[in-house]
């Protein structure tokens, strides 16, 4: 009888405590790797950030076990999507029960959601996460990486003098649109553009959407005006409003603002009490995309290997992606199934869903909200679908196109992954491929 070949170790290091490196450690730690994250801030980020999470990113979250827990959380899954006039006059619509769907839009709170994942995630005995640990540099030979930290010891965040070094067999940078990870490996090279404007979202409660009886996701079409209106899941009845301005103000202007921009955006001023404002964060946005997603041992995810603009929820959605097709790889590499050839796969094919899926597709869609909305009528291909055929196939039509984020790297090579994420042994070659 043949002995049993032994599991093989590997360490992977994650830099960046954000969701999707937190998702890509509880999938890498599920099967046994052993992994440490990395956060330079000391603690999780609670601004105002994403609150819905497409088609494609809930699959990752189902399949990675934490889906029940945001919905026991107060996970939301919105009912009716609509394009307005700033009239707030219908446009185009999806209905409110559209034909189901195995994985829908979720909402809930990003903070809430990267709770989620730390809970799961420190339950783990191969994972270990580490606040206030900022990585300096990284390198590698054919064999290791090694990590140069800091630590934030000093009254203001400053790195300790004594620095230390870190070993592993790979570094995955999952540390956002400022990635220290991506500059060890191209330096300021980031390929794409900045949007000349700012965005400014905004949580908000107010009366006004349900007496005006808007959908649980809104899009007004305006030159200047426009907006995205949301209900957020959880236990504080908020809305996302997120809008634009003009990128020659300063980020001071444009919190001057807020209550201005809000008045005149938000349904029903004129019939119900003033928006409480909770929170509001202006930030700037870019299409970039990284030159390579793998270097090496090196490899980047999420928002350190691209960027795009928030409408349509591709954003974070496409991360979430990256770091579900990214452990897959990796634990191929862990059975002894996969060579580390699968991760030049994972470059290519990430990156060529990037450019010719997501940047194109959030590209269209804010230009969409940007234009005059008589001309939108007449002239988008999307928004004349829309409203040539608004039945519940078109919802569900719409669902299917945002999977295209989607790739099974287990195909090719035909191994099974434990999908101990579902409680269940899914054979990669089940996985939805679009």
């Amino acid at each position: 009888m043949a002995e049993d070949t032994p599991t093989p170790t590997i360490k992977v290091i994650i830099v960046g405590a954000g969701p999707s490196g937190l998702l890509l450690a509880l999938n890498l730690a599920r099967e046994g790797i052993v992994v440490r994250v990395l956060e330079s801030a000391s603690s999780p980020d609670t601004r105002p950030r994403a609150t819905h999470y497409g088609p494609a990113g809930v699959y990752e979250l189902r399949r990675s076990g934490v889906l029940d827990a945001i919905i026991r959380r107060g996970g939301l899954r919105p009912s009716g999507l609509t394009w307005r006039f700033p009239s707030g006059e219908v446009l185009a619509e999806l209905p409110k029960n559209p034909i189901p769907t195995a994985d829908g839009v979720v909402s809930l709170p990003l903070n809430l959601v990267v709770e989620i994942l730390l809970e799961k995630l420190r339950a783990q005995p191969t994972a270990e996460v580490s606040f206030g640990h900022r990585v300096l540099q990284v390198y590698q030979d054919d064999n290791t990486t090694w990590v140069e930290i800091g630590m934030d010891t000093g009254p203001n965040g400053e790195c300790a003098v004594d620095k230390s070094t870190l070993t592993a067999d790979y570094v995955v940078g999952c540390d956002g649109a400022s990635s220290t990870v991506r500059r060890c490996l191209f330096g300021d090279s980031f390929p794409g553009f900045t949007w000349d404007l700012w965005l400014v979202a905004v949580n908000v409660r107010h009366p006004g959407f349900d007496v005006m009886g808007w959908s649980d996701i809104n899009f007004v079409i305006h030159p200047t005006e426009w907006c995205m209106a949301a209900r957020v899941g959880g236990p504080n009845g908020l809305w996302r409003v997120t809008y634009g301005e003009d990128g020659g103000l300063s980020q001071d202007e444009c919190v001057a603002r807020v209550a201005e921009r809000l008045r005149a955006a938000l349904p029903g001023q004129s019939t119900v009490e003033e928006p409480d404002i909770v929170s509001f964060s202006p930030y700037r946005i870019h299409q970039r995309c990284a030159p390579q997603f793998r270097v090496g041992r090196i490899l980047l995810a999420a928002d350190a290997a691209h960027l795009c603009n928030p409408m349509g929820g591709m954003g974070l959605t496409s991360g979430m992606v990256d770091v579900g097709g990214l452990s897959d790889c990796l634990i191929g590499i862990y059975r002894g199934v996969a060579t580390d050839e699968i991760l030049d796969k994972y470059n290519s094919v990430r990156r060529g869903i990037y450019k010719n899926v997501v940047d194109r597709i959030t590209t269209a869609n804010l230009k969409r909200l940007m234009s005059e909305a008589g001309a939108a009528i007449e002239k988008d291909e999307f928004l004349k679908a829309l409203r040539s055929a608004p039945g519940p196939e078109s919802a569900a039509m719409l669902a299917n196109a945002l999977r295209l984020t989607v790739h099974s790297f287990g195909r090719k090579h035909s191994f099974v992954v434990v999908d101990v994420r579902c409680g269940n042994n899914t054979s990669q070659q089940n996985r939805t491929q679009q």
